[in-house]
């Protein structure tokens, strides 16, 4: 059988580029806790792929590093989206 689509491998989660986007701006994890209220817990999570960026986190984010929310938005909705095609 051929198997269509992307592998789990090759699949980016939206953290891994906020964690690029902070590196690049030299923002730490503390810093961004600070500006939008999220626990450093929080953030390290999804930085990892442990969690999402949810509507509100994003909005926050927005506001911290200039990036907009309809940015990171559509970057969760296309990862949800490809990770839930693997599983079809």
């Amino acid at each position: 059988m051929i198997r269509k689509g992307l592998e789990k491998e090759f699949i980016i989660h939206p953290g891994e580029t906020l964690q690029e986007a902070l590196k690049e701006l030299q923002i730490s994890v503390s810093t961004l806790s600070q500006a939008t209220g999220f626990s450093e817990a929080h953030i390290n999570r999804v930085l990892t792929g442990k969690s999402t960026i949810s509507r509100t986190f994003a909005t926050k984010l927005a506001k911290a590093i200039a990036v907009p929310a309809s940015f990171w938005n559509a970057l969760q909705q296309i990862y949800d989206e490809e990770i839930a095609s693997l599983q079809l």
